[in-house]
């Protein structure tokens, strides 16, 4: 059965801006999820060996700026289709 969301028409515009609200949700679980890991890997109480611990948060700060990056870019695709509206 469709949702409500799917029985409306919407614009392209609307629908990105759908996408960004939903991606920036996700972005911000995903920067949080990096920094909990990444400092969990720094606590003396976490059984990691120190090279293991410095790998853990540069994947961290890559996988946040990645997200951060699309983020980004989703922004600007949908700046350009409402200017386009």
């Amino acid at each position: 059965m469709a949702n409500a969301q799917e029985d409306t028409a919407s614009t392209p515009a609307q629908e990105l801006l759908s996408l960004y609200d939903e991606f920036s949700e996700i972005e911000a679980y995903c920067a949080f999820f990096c920094d909990a890991v990444a400092a969990l890997g720094a606590t003396r109480n976490f059984p990691l060996e120190p090279a293991s611990a410095g790998g853990l948060m540069l994947v961290a700060e890559r996988v946040k700026a990645e997200v951060a990056g699309l983020k980004d870019k989703v922004n600007r695709i949908r700046l350009y289709v409402q200017a386009r509206e």
